[in-house]
Formats: structure tokens, C-alpha cells, sequence
């Protein structure tokens, strides 16, 4: 079969986001009194997708005034603990962890909060992880034809006999484009973001890593 490069996207394909996002809010309504409806309400105004999409320090300071270190050190506190790695994503990189396969994660966001998330997140020790400020298949692309040179690919130009990309976003594998090096395999979680969104031709889909 070969050597493979798995390049596996975090939020809501390894990481469950939600119950996350979720357990954060319950710490802060019950250390902080975080009026959580209030925090519902006002999450459209600190989502940009030009910028890396949700700073959720940024929401946390405007609602009760703690700083980025404050709101931090918060969560691991009450949250170290927790592993929120989706269980069939966990029992699945377990596995591959044991070959000769290599892992790399590409996810786009905050450095600072995708950097918690990672910390809360078991099992990502000696994985690459890579944080990307906007789409990542139309930056793989851009590294694949030799136009993008401010960001660590360098992952892409070893000798692997399989390179794979799973993703839960339809819109990575329509940036991407057709793309002879790499096989895209769609993740699509029911009841997640993105999950009503069709999956693009030539993409296969899965429901869980267990299909793989």
C-alpha cells in the first residue's frame, strides 16, 4: 500500500468545536456569570472570516472583561483535563500513530485560540500542525504551483505514495480544485456547521473515520 500523508483539518473533523465551545460557555456562566443567551447573540459580531474567523478572546474581554492570559487560564483549569477529540477521529489517529503513515494538521483560525484548542486535544503530540489565515485548499493550491512561498508546506514535497486531505468543508476541496497529488476525502458529520452544504464532484464522503 505504501507510505501515506494524511493532511487532516481540525474543527469539527478531529476536534469537537461544539462541545468545546459549549463546555467553555458552562465554565464561564458558572466562574464568571457569562450570561450565555448574551453570549449566543452577540457571536455574529466577533466572527470574521477575513480575519481568521471567531475570536472568542476578544468576545470574552468585551462580556466580562477578562484578558486573553485571564480567559486562558480559566479553561485549562476547569478543561485540562478533557480530550475533545471526536472518538472515532481519536481511536483512528491512535491507530495510524503506530505506522509508517505521516499525520499533518492544516486548520484556519486564531493562532491564540486554535493554539487552547490544540492543548485540549489529546494525542497531537509530534503532529505538525499548521494554522492558516484563510482557506486552505486555495492555499495548498497556491503552493502546489509554486505562487506561495509564506507558508511551511514542506510537507507536501516528500516522497509519500498517497497524500490525502480530509476536511469537513465542501469549500476547501472547491478551492483546491482538481488536484492529481492529492485525494480528497469529505468528512461530513451530521448536524455539524457545514454539513447540509453538498459535497463537490470527485470528493469522496464519508460519515466518520471508521469509513475510511
Amino acid at each position: 500500500m505504501g507510505r501515506s500523508l494524511f493532511i487532516l483539518d481540525f474543527d469539527r473533523t478531529i476536534f469537537d468545536t461544539k462541545r468545546f465551545y459549549t463546555d467553555v460557555a458552562t465554565v464561564m456562566q458558572t466562574e464568571h456569570h457569562l450570561d450565555v443567551d448574551l453570549l449566543k447573540r452577540t457571536y455574529d459580531a466577533f466572527f470574521d472570516p477575513e480575519a481568521g474567523g471567531y475570536n472568542i478572546h476578544a468576545h470574552h474581554e468585551h462580556l466580562l472583561g477578562l484578558t486573553a492570559d485571564q480567559f486562558d487560564e480559566t479553561i485549562r483549569h476547569h478543561l485540562g483535563n478533557h480530550d475533545y477529540r471526536f472518538p472515532d477521529a481519536a481511536a483512528w489517529m491512535d491507530e495510524h500513530r503506530e505506522t509508517d503513515d505521516d499525520l499533518v494538521i492544516i486548520t484556519m483560525g486564531l493562532p491564540r485560540y486554535q493554539k487552547l484548542k490544540f492543548a485540549h486535544c489529546s494525542g497531537l503530540d509530534g503532529i505538525t500542525k499548521v494554522i492558516m489565515p484563510s482557506n486552505k485548499g486555495a492555499l495548498l493550491k497556491r503552493h502546489i504551483k509554486g505562487e506561495d512561498t509564506t507558508h511551511d508546506f514542506s510537507f507536501l514535497d516528500q516522497p509519500y505514495d498517497h497524500t490525502y486531505l480530509i476536511d469537513d468543508s465542501a469549500e476547501t476541496f472547491t478551492a483546491l480544485g482538481v488536484e492529481p497529488t492529492i485525494t480528497g476525502i469529505r468528512l461530513v458529520r451530521e448536524g455539524q456547521r457545514y454539513s447540509t452544504i453538498p459535497t463537490p464532484p470527485g470528493i469522496r464522503e464519508i460519515k466518520s473515520f471508521g469509513d475510511l
